[in-house]
């Protein structure tokens, strides 16, 4: 009777995965990468809306009084938008290099 050969993936790896399974250590890091994509994406679209609402508060009663808000709001959300796109970037190329790093070692 001969053993079998042990298996390359560990057994918490769900076997579905297939050859992608060198990534499942990284998938904390994937899922961080995509909802900092999601949250840069947000950001991104929160700019125009405030646009809009700065161009209503210029016919409005007090726009001196609307308008720095407003226009501290569009700064803060471009600021937000870059580091969570740094961020995004970071989590998820990080990941990858790990993930192809760890392919080549076990051959895959």
């Amino acid at each position: 009777m001969t053993a079998s050969p042990p298996s390359s993936a560990s057994p918490s790896v769900p076997k579905t995965l297939g050859h992608w399974s060198f990534l499942f250590r990284y998938r904390g890091r994937l899922v961080m990468g995509a909802l900092m994509l999601v949250a840069t994406n947000a950001f991104a679209l929160a700019i125009p809306w405030l646009l809009g609402r700065t161009i209503d508060a210029l016919g409005g009663p007090d726009p001196g009084g609307d308008i720095p808000p407003l226009a501290l709001a569009m700064v803060a959300m471009a600021v937000l938008q870059a580091v969570s796109r740094i961020w995004s970037r970071v989590a998820l190329f990080n990941a990858a290099c790990g993930g192809e790093s760890r392919g080549r070692r076990r051959g895959s």
